[in-house]
């Protein structure tokens, strides 16, 4: 698993790396260009709420990217939080008439620190207190024994070790490891290749005995040989069943946790991976072209707004696609 995650990372660093790189300066240049605007007396509150709104998507966009230079994120976001805290220091209700479309105006931000820009919640104290009422109503620390729900986690840990200790000793499972141990042997095979190869399949195989991996012995003969159901009697499959099925929700478990210790490398096989090497290399190659599409456009955009009263139409855009949101939101959920 480790060694396909790693082929995978390092062909999406190769194929996709520098686009992203891209990508991101690109939208840090963009960024960079909007705070300018925030202190201009001739954008209304709506509009300076859209072009901050604008300027917090962009830097959750850099902060969630890993080929980002994060010293450089900190110091846009210092630069902004500077920006914001002086605009808002200085600004007054009857600085801006209000060009909304809308007959109301979204309320004006004061006294900003960066949680307060950088998180997506505000929570105040009414509402901590709430939220904490709630948890204890719902849970009661002194009701719950940690020690005694860990010792029910061994025990059926300790019980699930002794039934697969038991139906390793099976003549069943000792039959199937007999006729792979024979299969699989490298010193009769006389090509090197193939060789090599049975020398892989045996050291896995002694590793699943000594271990007492049914599951691994199970889908090696089955690989090898084919079905193999019919090498179990009623009862040993009755009692297959229940561990197999432990067994595949553990190695699902340990297979996420390996996925998700790094942040490319989840993202990486979240995204690309597919049945076959070509079809996630093809699909690599797709977002890059995406990649190279969304750079051009943020980098026109950039280069486009040079002055308010071309800002102005785009801030319009996003404030109504916003209240779209919000609208959309008020009535599904």
């Amino acid at each position: 698993m480790r060694e396909h995650l790693d082929s995978m990372v390092d062909e999406f660093k190769q194929l996709a790396g520098e686009d992203e790189k891209a990508l991101n300066l690109a939208r840090q240049q963009e960024t960079l260009n909007l705070i300018r605007f925030i202190s201009r007396k001739s954008l209304s509150n709506w509009q300076k709420e859209a072009l901050i709104e604008w300027v917090i998507d962009n830097i959750h966009e850099l902060e969630a990217n890993p080929f980002n230079d994060y010293e450089q994120i900190e110091s846009l976001k210092e630069a902004f939080t500077e920006t914001l805290e002086s605009t808002f220091g200085a600004l007054s209700v009857d600085e801006a008439e209000p060009e909304s479309p809308s007959t109301e105006e979204p309320p004006k931000h004061t006294d900003h620190n960066q949680d307060d820009l950088f998180g997506f919640d505000n929570i105040t104290a009414d509402q901590e207190a709430e939220e904490e009422s709630y948890f204890y109503d719902d849970f009661d620390p002194f009701e719950y024994d940690f020690d005694l729900h860990q010792e029910q986690l061994a025990n059926e840990e300790k019980a699930q070790k002794a039934k697969l200790d038991d139906l390793f000793k099976s003549s069943s499972v000792r039959k199937m490891f007999r006729q792979l141990s024979k299969q699989l042997h490298p010193d009769l095979e006389q090509d090197e290749q193939l060789k090599a190869q049975k020398h892989q399949q045996m050291t896995a195989l002694l590793e699943a005995r000594r271990n007492h991996d049914v599951l691994t012995i199970f889908n090696m003969h089955s690989t090898v040989f084919g079905s193999n159901t019919n090498s179990f009697t009623s009862d040993e499959i009755q009692q297959l069943i229940p561990l197999l099925k432990n067994q595949l929700e553990q190695e699902q478990h340990a297979k996420e946790s390996i996925i998700h210790e790094d942040m490319l490398q989840a993202t990486v096989y979240d995204w690309f991976n597919a049945k076959t090497p070509q079809a996630t290399t093809a699909t690599m190659k797709n977002y890059v072209k995406e990649l190279k599409t969304k750079r051009q456009t943020i980098e026109r955009t950039a280069q486009h707004i040079t002055s308010i009263a071309k800002l102005k139409p785009y801030l319009e855009i996003r404030y109504d696609q916003a209240m779209a949101h919000h609208l959309e939101h008020m009535l599904f959920t």
